[in-house]
This record gives C-alpha cells, structure tokens and sequence, in this order.
C-alpha cells in the first residue's frame, strides 16, 4: 500500500508541475497581448475590454 501511495504522490506532483507550467505559458500570454499597441483601456481597468 505504501508503495501505491508514493507513486500517486509522484503522479499528482507531477501534475502540479504540468499545471503549473501552463500557468505560467497563459500569464505570458495575457501579458503579451495586453501589451498589444493601440490597445483601449477597458472600463474594468485591466487592459483589454472582456
């Protein structure tokens, strides 16, 4: 039982990782595209109108 429980643990570490990188990829992004010239300020003050 132990040994299932460890290699859970590594598989949901493993997708915190995974996840973690996408998150990371998707605040690249966003930044990027709110950088974008001749971008309006949205009503919200974000940037870009949602």
């Amino acid at each position: 039982m132990v040994s299932d429980l460890r290699r859970e643990r590594r598989r949901v570490a493993e997708a915190i990782s995974a996840l973690r990188t996408s998150q990371q990829a998707l605040d690249a992004m966003l930044a990027a595209a709110l950088r974008q010239p001749g971008d309006a300020p949205s009503p919200n003050g974000r940037g870009r109108p949602d």
